[in-house]
């Protein structure tokens, strides 16, 4: 069924009192488009703030699997873009929305980056635990083993409010290599006690975390750095 690509998101912003979702509709279809909705307090029974962005005006592309992040000035989203005659794979998208405005109910101020020139994969935006951070983190898995050793890639959203700027990809090597799925079927990540296989699907980027000055980009295993 098509509601399976919508995948939903929803986090808490602590510092706020505020619940972010979001979602793609309309997925394999010329209507596709970004869903964004924010609570109007920290009770999300109470009404919400709701937004919706046409992903493409030539209507040749459709979105799917929302990644969501957050600090002190923007809420962040990426997506998939993939074309709707042949699904193939084509670029993703980053939103960056001005937090303040949608917690208004303003007009839906954001910013949109389409990244083109690399893999379609899950660039997650990072969560942010205070507002110490202004800028945003983009990491995505990259490789699980490129000579012996696992590879990510970030970017940076830096910048005034409105007008943010977003950095070319950084590399990282990680110490580690990992599994990343690849003709598994998605059972590939080893559990304790067992030689039974989790089903994770695959490698991509599920979530990344910033705290204490420290980020933590969650995969199939658990990479940090600061």
């Amino acid at each position: 069924s098509q509601s399976r690509y919508n995948e939903p998101k929803i986090l808490y912003d602590f510092e706020a009192d505020r619940w972010i979702m979001v979602s793609s509709a309309e997925p394999q279809s010329n209507n596709s488009c970004t869903l964004l909705a924010v609570s109007k307090n920290s009770d999300p029974t109470q009404g919400w703030n709701l937004y919706k962005v046409d992903v493409d005006p030539t209507n040749q592309r459709w979105v799917d699997f929302p990644s969501l992040g957050f600090n002190g000035k923007w809420i962040v989203v990426q997506m998939n873009l993939f074309a709707v005659t042949g699904f193939s794979a084509t670029s993703h998208q980053i939103y960056v929305w001005n937090k303040e405005d949608v917690y208004n109910n303003g007009a839906g101020k954001f910013t949109k980056f389409e990244i083109t020139n690399e893999s379609v994969a899950v660039a997650c935006p990072s969560i942010h635990y205070d507002n110490s951070t202004s800028k945003m983190f983009l990491l995505r898995a990259s490789s699980g083993n490129s000579g012996g050793k696992g590879a990510l890639t970030m970017r940076t959203i830096s910048g005034p409010t409105d007008t943010p700027v977003m950095s070319n990809p950084i590399g990282i090597q990680a110490s580690i290599s990992w599994a990343t799925g690849a003709g598994t079927n998605g059972n590939f990540n080893p559990q304790m006690g067992t030689t039974n296989l989790i089903n994770a699907g695959d490698h991509r980027m599920r979530q990344v975390v910033v705290r204490d000055g420290t980020i933590w980009p969650a995969l199939c295993y658990i990479v940090t750095g600061k």
